[in-house]
C-alpha cells in the first residue's frame, strides 16, 4: 500500500474519531473543513504557526500526488 493510501486511511480514522465527539453534519466536505480548522487551532495552541502547517501540508499533498502519478516510490525525505 502506498504511503498516501495509508495516510488517507489514517485521516479517515481521525475524522471518524473527531465526528464521534463533534457529531456528524452529514456533509463530508464541511466535516473535513471543521477538522482541519480545529487542527489549525491546535497548532496555534501548541505554539506552531498555522500558516506554516497549511503551507507544508499542501507541499506534502502535492508531492504525494506527483509520486503517485509517476509511479515512483514515495519518500517523505523528498519533501
Amino acid at each position: 500500500m502506498l504511503a498516501a493510501q495509508i495516510g488517507t486511511e489514517s485521516a479517515r480514522v481521525a475524522l471518524l474519531a473527531y465526528l464521534s465527539r463533534q457529531g456528524s453534519t452529514g456533509q463530508r466536505e464541511f466535516e473535513i473543513v471543521d477538522l482541519v480548522a480545529d487542527l489549525l487551532h491546535l497548532a496555534r495552541d501548541e505554539g506552531i504557526d498555522p500558516e506554516t502547517v497549511t503551507a507544508r501540508a499542501e507541499l506534502h499533498y502535492r508531492a504525494e500526488l506527483a509520486f503517485a502519478e509517476l509511479g515512483a516510490p514515495e519518500s517523505t525525505a523528498a519533501y
